[in-house]
């Protein structure tokens, strides 16, 4: 699943539920995925924070066993502390935690990392020590923000995309992507509303176009706001509305935080649920062996025979319609699709008469499980 620097500016609107909430507890998930829990006026809230993003999670996760010490200290730096804002960085994949002594940098990309700084911007700790030849992530070092592709699209002047384009011998969809930090299907978006195609090239565009794109633009990335968060999810793409460039299918979602915990955090909940250990349950458990479940089991097994029959004259009745639903969740699961995604595809056919999605009733990828009713 990608998230865009566009996504993510939506996806922090969201999470301003956590302003002035309090640090309760950080736990290690696994290697690289992190749990904060903040009491907020609304009750706890626990933040997954993973290579790709973070988001308010439901799920019940048990913490690792064996933390790295990185965990250990951001709780007992971070204990209690009032989170008093969280923001983006300019457009990049970086969001910024405050506190009254410190900043939390989180960097979502392909070397992500999660930095604590002191308000002079010191590197206190870092959970991966790293050095490129412009700038180094350890202990003492001033944090420096990753260089930006290009200009920053809330930034940029007309002038200088003006600039950008006259210099540049590539085509306009490239150019808006090097020259601007701006995610490619943003970038394709902008180009589509502008009324500018993607591969006409970027020296050839007159001031009018250039005019309408920088305004195009400037809008999208300078008015992220809640009102306009309608969640979408295309191929594999989450964005925060629907984009009128993109032709195939857009599932519409009710919030970024819902399907993200849906997509992330439901493997790890498959693979992390905390065990409950109460008497009763135990005692549950031994029953099930009980010589009640024996006779029930032997009753059970005379009643399949003709139960058998029952299922294999409707699966016959109809083979065509199953055949053309194994075909389309197939072709979902080809690119990606989780159950959820698979659920709501089946959803909306059936709703707009689709007779083999109308026998759709669950799919359990863990289990490999299709369940129809016929």
């Amino acid at each position: 699943m990608q998230i865009t620097n566009l996504t993510l500016a939506y996806q922090i609107l969201e999470m301003q539920e956590l302003l002035n909430g309090y640090i309760n507890k950080i736990q290690q998930i696994e290697k690289d995925v992190f749990r904060f829990k903040i009491h907020t006026k609304e009750g706890t809230k626990n933040v997954i924070i993973n290579p790709s993003t973070f988001y308010i999670s439901q799920y019940k996760l048990a913490a690792r066993k064996n933390p790295t010490g990185f965990a250990s200290f951001l709780h007992k730096n971070l204990y209690n502390k009032r989170v008093l804002s969280l923001k983006q960085h300019e457009a990049d994949r970086i969001a910024i935690m405050e506190f009254r002594d410190y900043f939390l940098i989180f960097e979502f990309f392909h070397d992500s990392n999660m930095i604590l700084t002191n308000k002079e911007m010191e590197i206190i700790s870092a959970f991966k020590k790293q050095e490129w030849k412009d700038r180094t992530i350890k202990k003492g070092e001033i944090y420096k923000f990753p260089s930006s592709k290009g200009i920053s699209p809330k930034e940029i002047s007309l002038k200088e995309m003006k600039v950008i384009f006259a210099e540049s011998s590539n085509d306009a969809i490239r150019t808006l992507v090097s020259g601007v930090n701006i995610a490619p299907i943003a970038a394709e978006e902008s180009l589509f509303l502008a009324g500018i195609e993607k591969k006409e090239k970027a020296e050839k565009l007159d001031e009018k176009q250039l005019k309408k794109l920088h305004s195009v633009v400037k809008k999208m990335y300078s008015e992220a706001k809640k009102a306009n968060l309608k969640p979408i999810i295309a191929g594999d793409l989450l964005l925060p509305y629907a984009f009128k460039s993109i032709n195939d299918e857009q599932l519409r979602t009710k919030s970024l935080n819902e399907f993200l915990d849906g997509h992330f955090s439901e493997s790890l909940s498959a693979r992390k649920v905390e065990p409950v250990k109460a008497e009763k349950e135990k005692q549950i458990k031994k029953a099930e062996f009980s010589l009640k479940q024996q006779l029930d089991a032997r009753e059970k097994f005379n009643k399949q025979v003709d139960e058998s029959k029952i299922k294999a004259e409707l699966i016959y009745g109809n083979f065509s319609e199953l055949q053309e639903l194994f075909d389309a969740i197939n072709a979902a699961l080809a690119k990606g699709a989780t159950e959820k995604e698979i659920m709501y595809k089946m959803s909306l056919a059936a709703k707009k008469g689709n007779k083999a999605a109308k026998l759709f009733s669950a799919i359990d990828l863990k289990k490999k499980e299709l369940v129809v009713e016929l």
